[in-house]
């Protein structure tokens, strides 16, 4: 089974932000060539989350700032959905930054109209359902204390494997306690070791850069910026268990 990861797209009014880059060229070149079955994005959608329209209400007041939301779509997500494969948005720091007073935020509204939350979770199945299945498991900016109450319920050992997709990244640059505390990844970390749950890997972005780091033994495979990472998850039928490869595309 293949997909894809990309993170922080990070749209302005008009263009992709030069701190990132428009990935949809390359996408459409790794679909053409495999069987890919849906796509990740770990947040950073937009540069500033706005719609264009006013803080105060969604009526077509302007709000004096750029429309990004809409380049979003039109110039990124629908152009990948059009390729045929399902895409998964998480937001990301900068999805949060509207303007004050801060009432209205139109991409965490899109996020969740679309996906019923913020946090959510599908499941996929490698070759066959006679292999327990894997659960794909959004975290949204990264596992805080409200989603590691909604953890609580959505993990359980009978799945096969886990993969989560947030936004911050859980190792390295910019994973430090400015972002994401110590205590609150410590939460995390426990709450997977008391489920006895079984974790493929953990994406993020953030840091606008491709590489791949352990965390307590967990791959945390960080993407972003120039290319996006290609998965292939597959059954090993003489372990008993899922195997996954990985290989940064940026060209």
């Amino acid at each position: 089974m293949q997909f894809i990861v990309d993170a922080d797209p990070q749209f302005d009014d008009v263009k992709i932000r030069d701190t990132s880059c428009n990935n949809v060229d390359i996408i459409g070149d790794i679909v053409k060539n495999n069987d890919v079955k849906f796509m990740l994005v770990c947040g950073d959608l937009t540069h500033n989350g706005s719609d264009g329209k006013s803080q105060l209400c969604s009526c077509c007041i302007p709000s004096g700032v750029p429309d990004q939301l809409t380049p979003f779509l039109d110039d990124y997500l629908y152009p990948i959905e059009n390729m045929g494969i399902p895409v998964y948005l998480a937001h990301g720091n900068h999805d949060e930054y509207v303007s004050w007073p801060y009432i209205r935020k139109p991409v965490l509204d899109f996020i969740q109209d679309r996906y019923g939350g913020l946090n959510y979770f599908f499941d996929v199945h490698v070759d066959t359902k006679d292999i327990p299945g894997i659960r794909v498991v959004c975290c949204g900016k990264y596992p805080n204390e409200e989603t590691l109450k909604w953890l609580e319920m959505t993990l359980v050992p009978s799945v096969g494997a886990y993969m989560f997709y947030f936004h911050y990244p859980c190792i390295g640059n910019l994973s430090g306690n400015d972002w994401w505390s110590k205590e609150e990844k410590s939460d995390f970390y426990s709450l997977i070791k008391r489920k006895k749950i079984n974790v493929l890997a953990i994406f993020s972005g953030h840091h606008h850069k491709n590489r791949v780091n352990k965390w307590n033994n967990i791959l945390n495979i960080v993407t972003g910026g120039k290319g996006v990472v290609l998965c292939n998850v597959s059954w090993d039928s003489n372990l008993k268990q899922y195997r996954l490869t990985w290989n940064f595309k940026t060209k």
